[in-house]
C-alpha cells in the first residue's frame, strides 16, 4: 500500500490552516491537497493493477506449460487471487465516498478521514486478502512441479517468513504512519479524543492467524516425519509392480537396497516385454551418467597418490601441440572437468554421428582434439555449474593418458579391484554379455548399445546392481577398503549445482543430506543414491531409457511417491515428400529463455537440436507432425494463413511447448 504518499501529504504539508483565510480559500488548499492524495492513490492502484496483470499473465501461461494438476491447480487459485486482490482494493476505494462538490472544509476532511480508514482497514487485513492467496496458490503451484520434499519444506518456510514479514511492513505502515494521520484529521474536526473512532485488528483473528501458522507447521512437520519413514520391504516390492506392471516404465527393473541390515534386491520383469530371463541383481545394465562417479573418485585416487593434482591444466597431460580452450588467461584444469564448471558444452559439436543408434560409437580422439582447438569458451572457467557428458568423458581420457592406460582399465585397477566389482565393465566378456538385458526406447522398442570410446568417462560403464550395492556400501562406510579416504573426499562439497545443492566429484549433493547421481543412455536408466547419516543406500536399474530418478529418490530421503508416468504412444511412419522439410529448417525460440531449437536438413532426413544437446532425427506423421525414436518427444509445425511456418510445438515430457521461428 502506497502510505508514503500518505505520510508526505498530510506530515509535509500540515492541514492546519491560518484563521484569517476565508472559507473558499481554505477549502481551495484543501481540494489541492486532496487532488493530489487522490492522484497518489490512483498511482498506487495502477501498479497494483498492473502487477496483478502480469502475475495472470504468467501463471496463465505456466498453466498450459505445466500438465500437473497439482501445478494447475496452484495456477487457477494465484490467477484467483491476484483477480481478488485487485478486486478488493478497487471495492473498498468505492466505499470510501468521493468528495462531494462545493462541499465545506469540515464535510471534506471527513470523506479524507474515510479514505485513511479505509487504508487502514485494507493493511491491518492485509494477510487475509493478499498474502493468504497469492502466497497460497503460487505455493500449490510450486508443490505440483518439485517433488523433492527438503526444497519443498525450504518454500514453504520462506513462504511464511515472506508472509510474515510483508505483514509485519503493513501494520509497522499503520502504527507510525497513518494511525497519526487519522489522528491529525480528527483534531481537525475537533472530535474529542474520547469520541474518536479507532481502526483495532481483530483478536480472534490474531489468534487464528497464529493457530494457522503454528498448527501448519506442526502439520508439515508430521508429515515429513510420517513420509520419512523408510520404506518396507513390501512398500519395494508394491513400487516395482506400479512401475512394472502398471506404467509399463520398463521391461524389466532391479531396486536395491542397503543399510545397517544388509543389502537386499528386489527385481521385477524380464529381459523383454514378458519374455526372456528374468532379470535380478546380477543382470548387466548400462549405467550412463553414474560413470562419472567412478571418473571423480579416480580423481580424488591419483590425487592422493600425487600422480596429479586438482589444479593442473588439462594441457599438462595433452598432447604438447593441442591448443586447448582458455578464457581470461585461465586453463581448465582437471577439478573443473569434475566438477561440471569448465565452461564446456554438454556435448562437443562435431558429434556428428552416421548411427543414431550409437551416437558415440565413431566419435574419434582426432575428433575431440580438434575441437578442444577452436573452442572458445563462453563462461569464465570455475564460474557456474554446467552439466557437461563432454567435459567428463575428457577427463576420464585425460587421467587415462596420465596413468598410461585406457578408461576402462584404470577404472578396473584403481576402483573395481578394490571394492571387488567384477561385473563392472565396459567391454563385457562371453559370460557378462549374456547377463546384459537389451536395452529399449520409451516406445519399448528394443535398440542397440552404446559404445562410447572416446568419452568413456562420461558413461560408459555396465554394471549390476550387486556391484552397485558394493559400491554404496564402501561409500557410506559398511565396509572398509583401501578406497575409504578417497570416496570420503570425493563427497565433499566443492561448487554450487542448484537450489541449495551442491556437486563434489561428479556427486550431486542434495540439499536434504542425500548424495546421488542418475543416468540415461538409448536403452537404459540408473539411479544411484545414498544418505550417510543413515547409512542407507539405493540402486535402480531399468532397460530402458525412461527414466528412474523419481523411485531412486522416493526410497531415499524424500520419500514422495513416483511420479505419475504414461507410456509414450505408438507412432506410425508415413511417407511425406522431403522437399516440404525445407519450409521447416531454421531456429526456433523458447519464450522467456535463451535456449533455441535449431532445425536443419540432411538429405531426406529431417533433425532438430536445442542449445548444447544433441541433434536427433525426427520422423514424419504427417506432413507436419514428426516424433523422435531417441527419445520420447515430438515436434508439430505450425503455418500461418500464406503456408509459413511460424512456430513449432515441442512435445515432450508431458508439456506442450511453442517455439518460436526467428531464422530461416
Amino acid at each position: 500500500m502506497n502510505d508514503e504518499e500518505l505520510k508526505r501529504l498530510w506530515r509535509d504539508q500540515p492541514l492546519a490552516l491560518p484563521p484569517d483565510l476565508t472559507e473558499t480559500t481554505q477549502l481551495g488548499a484543501l481540494r489541492k491537497k486532496m487532488k493530489w492524495f487522490d492522484r497518489a492513490i490512483r498511482l498506487r492502484d495502477l501498479r497494483e493493477t498492473a502487477a496483478g496483470l502480469v502475475v495472470i499473465a504468467i501463471f496463465g501461461y505456466y498453466f498450459f506449460q505445466f500438465p500437473s494438476a497439482l501445478a494447475r491447480l496452484g495456477c487457477v487459485m494465484t490467477i484467483l487471487a491476484a483477480l481478488f486482490t485487485d478486486f478488493w482494493a478497487l471495492w473498498n476505494k468505492r466505499k470510501s465516498r468521493r468528495e462531494i462538490p462545493d462541499a465545506s472544509v469540515m464535510d471534506s476532511l471527513r470523506v479524507e478521514l474515510r479514505k485513511v480508514d479505509t487504508q487502514i482497514r485494507l493493511l491491518r487485513s492485509v494477510f487475509w486478502w493478499y498474502i493468504l492467496p497469492l502466497l497460497g496458490g503460487a505455493g500449490v503451484f510450486y508443490f505440483g512441479i518439485n517433488r523433492n520434499a527438503t526444497e519443498r519444506t525450504v518454500t514453504v518456510i520462506l513462504y511464511l517468513l515472506v508472509g510474515w514479514f510483508i505483514h509485519w511492513l503493513n501494520q509497522l505502515a499503520v502504527r507510525r504512519k497513518l494511525m497519526p494521520l487519522k489522528n491529525e484529521l480528527e483534531s481537525l474536526l475537533g472530535i474529542p479524543p474520547e469520541l474518536r473512532t479507532t481502526v483495532k485488528s481483530n483478536p480472534i483473528k490474531r489468534i487464528f492467524l497464529l493457530t494457522l501458522l503454528i498448527g501448519g507447521g506442526l502439520v508439515l512437520a508430521g508429515w515429513l516425519y510420517t513420509r520419512a519413514q523408510p520404506k518396507t520391504d513390501a512398500d519395494i516390492v508394491a513400487l516395482l509392480d506400479k512401475c512394472v506392471v502398471r506404467q509399463k516404465r520398463a521391461p524389466g527393473m532391479v531396486i536395491g537396497i542397503i543399510d545397517d541390515k544388509g543389502a537386499r534386491v528386489f527385481a521385477r520383469g524380464a529381459f523383454e516385454n514378458g519374455q526372456g530371463a528374468e532379470v535380478n541383481g546380477d543382470t548387466v545394465f548400462e549405467i550412463g551418467g553414474v560413470t562419472t562417479v567412478f571418473t571423480g573418485l579416480v580423481l580424488q585416487e591419483m590425487t592422493d597418490r600425487g600422480e596429479v593434482k586438482f589444479e593442473d591444466p588439462i594441457g599438462k597431460y595433452l598432447p604438447p601441440s593441442l591448443k586447448t580452450p582458455t578464457r581470461n588467461g585461465r586453463e581448465i584444469a582437471l577439478v573443473d572437468l569434475a566438477t561440471q564448471t569448465s565452461g564446456l558444452p554438454r556435448l562437443p559439436d562435431n558429434l556428428d554421428s552416421r548411427n543414431d543408434d550409437n551416437p558415440y560409437a565413431d566419435y574419434t580422439i582426432g575428433q575431440l582434439y580438434d575441437f578442444l582447438s577452436h573452442y572458445q569458451l563462453k563462461r569464465d572457467i570455475g564460474a557456474k555449474f554446467l552439466y557437461s557428458n563432454l567435459g567428463t568423458g575428457l577427463l576420464g581420457h585425460v587421467l587415462a593418458l596420465r596413468a598410461g592406460t585406457n578408461y576402462e582399465a584404470l577404472v578396473v585397477r584403481r576402483v573395481c579391484d578394490p571394492l571387488q566389482m567384477n561385473n563392472t565393465r565396459i567391454a563385457l566378456s562371453p559370460e557378462l554379455k549374456a547377463r546384459l538385458a537389451p536395452g529399449h526406447n520409451s516406445a519399448g522398442e528394443t535398440v542397440a548399445n552404446w559404445d562410447i570410446p572416446t568419452l568413456a568417462g562420461c558413461g560408459g560403464l555396465r554394471s549390476t546392481a550387486n556391484d552397485l550395492l558394493k559400491f554404496l556400501a564402501a561409500n557410506i562406510d559398511l565396509t572398509n577398503s583401501s578406497l575409504s579416504n578417497a570416496l570420503l573426499a570425493a563427497q565433499q562439497p566443492r561448487h554450487g549445482s542448484g537450489f541449495l545443492d551442491k556437486v563434489g566429484l561428479c556427486w550431486q549433493l542434495n540439499a536434504g543430506g542425500t548424495i546421488s547421481h542418475s543416468g540415461i543412455t538409448g536403452g537404459y536408466s540408473c539411479y544411484v543414491g545414498f544418505d550417510k547419516g543413515a547409512r542407507r543406500g539405493v540402486v535402480v536399474l531399468a532397460n530402458s531409457e525412461n527414466d528412474v530418478e523419481d523411485i531412486g529418490e522416493c526410497l531415499m530421503i524424500d520419500r514422495l511417491g513416483v511420479e505419475e508416468y504414461k507410456p509414450p504412444q505408438a507412432h506410425k511412419l508415413a511417407q511425406v515428400d522431403p522437399r516440404i522439410y525445407d519450409k521447416y529448417v531454421g531456429q526456433y525460440k523458447f519464450w522467456l529463455s535463451s535456449v533455441t531449437m535449431t532445425v536443419t536438413r540432411e538429405g531426406p532426413r529431417l533433425y532438430a537440436r536445442l542449445t548444447r544437446q544433441q541433434k536427433l532425427e525426427f520422423f514424419p506423421e504427417s506432413e507436419t507432425d514428426f516424433f523422435c525414436k531417441e527419445v520420447d518427444a515430438q515436434l508439430t509445425f505450425e503455418k500461418d494463413s500464406t503456408g509459413e511456418v511460424k512456430d513449432v510445438i515441442l512435445h515432450q515430457n508431458g508439456l506442450d511447448q511453442k517455439v518460436t521461428k526467428v531464422k530461416n
